[in-house]
């Protein structure tokens, strides 16, 4: 599923929503620019899970980060 996300593997049959619109109906740099992976290897992350998250820093203190 998450490697559909990112349009390495594509779905046979049915369809991946996203907030009702489909991934694959999407422009891949725009899925991808919208979604991260976030790994279960504690010893991938040298900060906090929010620093993961947002690397790019485009989140302010008081915005969630989903």
């Amino acid at each position: 599923l998450a490697l559909s996300f990112f349009c390495i593997a594509e779905a046979t049959e049915g369809h991946i929503l996203i907030d009702d619109n489909d991934i694959f109906e999407i422009g891949l740099t725009d899925v991808r620019s919208r979604l991260a992976i976030i790994t279960r290897e504690l010893v991938l992350l040298s900060g906090t899970l929010r620093s993961a998250v947002d690397c790019l820093k485009e989140y302010q203190d008081a915005e969630t980060v989903y």
